[in-house]
């Protein structure tokens, strides 16, 4: 079969959309169709475009094949499909992925959309839940028993991806990443076979799927651990755009000192009634009185132009930004710092005057607290030193090249004049086109035993579109 893209050292070919899929593979996709309990769809099939579509609408891929998936039997056997055919092969969960690697041209895609139970054991605090589940399903779940799963802060983002890069979210500070907060994972190889990965079954490939997961198999289940969370305090205060600079340094000066039970973040933004803004995003994840009193001083540091703080379920704080939405384009640009210099500061507000859409946004979101005391190896996440993660967000309302040329063109700069007051680390979900060296800033420290253990359960690389860590040759 011929090739849709180069090949490297461990590349397997893609199907080739210039030939229909159904000429090159034949019956064997009506085979396939038969035993799933989920469906296939392949560009004949009515619903094509809506399977393929993703949360950024920058990206317009088209796969080869698509598999939708409903449980672990429908996994196991499009993955036997995929090698058997040697097929390249992505996976879907959520489809919020900000790169796209979850849809790519002339592949197979193992779609667990479809996987979206959870389940909770109010009394022992734990959560199962399906990688096709988004923010919203697990937190409708858990809210009813007063807990939460620190997960991220948009509530239409699917469990797997998230789960599987790290997850930083709202609760971080107070209970960590979302890795940090995983018990298990049952996984599907790329042999076929079934695993469960714990800290006493199979730990090496536990140690792995807690922040690089995508690259050794496809997870169909993970048991996370739930914590006690219900009214919260938090929401959004907006100032004029004209005082980001100081709002900028009243957050920093706020989280030097903060309790691990807060969370906040810095954004310049467009409120929905079109007025340029600079505003505050807190949860306090603690009696609501408490948080009220300290974040008075941050409400009523001037005149507000919008103030929807006040008290809430958690749930109500994980979907403040939901109405962003599917199908914009989007491009964002990440690094992350220890401190947040007055030179990062001058920057952010700087290019801010420079966004052309009203979606757009430059953000500094903080971490630290629980994350920053798991040891950067006892994870494959290793980022945990850096307090602050600062970002350019692109997001504008259609696509089209040289539109859409500007706006990641804003980002990018936005990314190299912030350069001298980062370090060199990334958040894994953050990445789009970012090249190899990269993924090294966001493997970091642990990335000669991700090889390793990258060599161990994929030696083909078979599971290689989501920030790939190569096997050994």
């Amino acid at each position: 079969m011929a090739a849709s893209e180069p090949l490297g050292d461990h590349d397997v070919p893609a199907l080739n959309l210039a030939g229909d899929p159904m000429t090159i593979l034949g019956s064997k996709i009506a085979e396939l169709a038969g035993k799933l309990r989920g469906s296939v769809v392949t560009p004949r099939s009515p619903g094509y475009d809506d399977a393929r579509r993703v949360w950024n609408a920058m990206l317009d891929r088209r796969p080869a094949l698509i598999a939708r998936c409903t449980g672990t039997a429908d996994v196991i056997t499009a993955v036997n499909f995929a090698r058997d055919e040697g097929l390249l092969t992505c996976v879907r969960s959520g489809g919020h992925s900000q790169s796209g690697s979850c849809m790519v041209d002339g592949a197979f895609v193992v779609d667990l959309k479809g996987m979206r139970a959870v389940r909770v054991d109010p009394a022992a605090r734990v959560v199962w839940a399906q990688p096709g589940a988004t923010l919203a399903d697990i937190d409708h779940e858990t809210d009813m028993f007063d807990l939460a799963v620190p997960t991220g802060r948009v509530s239409a983002t699917g469990i797997g991806g998230l789960a599987l890069n790290g997850g930083t979210g709202y609760l971080g500070r107070p209970f960590g990443l979302t890795v940090d907060n995983l018990r298990s994972a049952d996984v599907v190889l790329a042999d076929g076979s079934f695993v469960r990965a714990s800290a006493d079954s199979n730990p090496d490939l536990f140690w792995a799927l807690r922040g690089a997961g995508g690259n050794f198999g496809i997870v169909t289940s993970f048991e996370f651990d739930a914590h006690p969370v219900g009214e919260v305090f938090g929401g959004m205060v907006a100032f004029p755009r004209e005082a980001g600079k100081d709002l900028a340094k009243l957050f920093r000066n706020t989280m030097r000192d903060a309790p691990d039970n807060l969370d906040l973040s810095f954004a310049l933004i467009t409120l929905p009634d079109g007025t340029p803004a600079s505003a505050i995003v807190a949860c306090y994840c603690g009696p609501p009185e408490e948080g009220e009193a300290l974040l008075r001083p941050v409400r009523e540091w001037r005149t507000p132009v919008a103030d929807l703080m006040g008290r809430m379920r958690f749930r109500g704080i994980q979907a403040l930004f939901d109405d962003m939405g599917w199908s914009k384009p989007t491009y964002w640009k990440s690094s992350m710092a220890q401190e947040v210099t007055d030179g990062a500061i001058d920057v952010l507000v700087a290019q801010a005057e420079k966004m052309e859409s009203p979606m757009s946004m430059v953000l500094i979101e903080s971490n630290g607290g629980a994350v920053a005391r798991v040891g950067e190896t006892a994870t494959s996440y290793p980022n945990r030193s850096a307090r602050y993660s600062l970002a350019a967000c692109a997001r504008w309302e259609r696509s089209d090249p040289e539109v859409n040329a500007r706006h990641v063109g804003w980002a990018k700069e936005t990314h190299e004049l912030l350069r001298p007051h980062v370090q060199e680390k990334v958040y894994l979900g953050f990445l789009s086109d970012d090249g190899d060296s990269r993924l090294r800033d966001a493997y970091g420290c642990n990335y000669e035993r991700l090889e390793e253990i990258k060599t161990k359960y994929d030696p083909a690389n078979m599971f290689r579109h989501t920030a790939n860590i190569k096997p050994k040759a």
